[in-house]
């Protein structure tokens, strides 16, 4: 099972997380898995490659993803990319239902103040 959360503040994503693995074929390949993978990295290149944006992540190993996003100054080409983001996954849990569960829920003042002051992105 693939587990995606993405956590908010104020509707703005600031913490991503994907840990696990979808179910494998017989040629050992998952396509739930690709398709987690391949929107999770896109969304870490575009962040990155905006300079408007500050983050941080990591990839301890297979199955893990953790990225959290400390600053935007564009909060609406942020948002757009969150949007498109939670349609996309929520569209990707639906077609794999026993391979991926995707939750979104917002931070409060104190989780939201954790995640800022932890500096190793995890």
């Amino acid at each position: 099972m693939i587990s995606v959360s993405v956590r908010t503040r104020d509707g703005i994503p600031v913490r991503i997380e994907a840990n696990g693995h979808g179910l494998r074929g017989a040629d050992h390949r998952s396509a739930s898995c690709a398709a987690v993978s391949a929107v999770l990295k896109g969304l870490g290149v575009v962040l990155v490659e905006n300079s408007s944006c500050t983050v941080q992540g990591s990839v301890a190993g297979p199955g893990a993803f953790v990225l959290t996003v400390k600053d935007c100054r564009d909060q609406a080409w942020l948002q757009g990319v969150a949007d498109l983001l939670g349609q996309t996954l929520q569209e990707i849990a639906l077609a794999w239902p026993e391979e991926v569960c995707f939750s979104a829920d917002e931070l409060s003042k104190t989780e939201f103040s954790r995640i800022e002051e932890n500096s190793d992105g995890t």
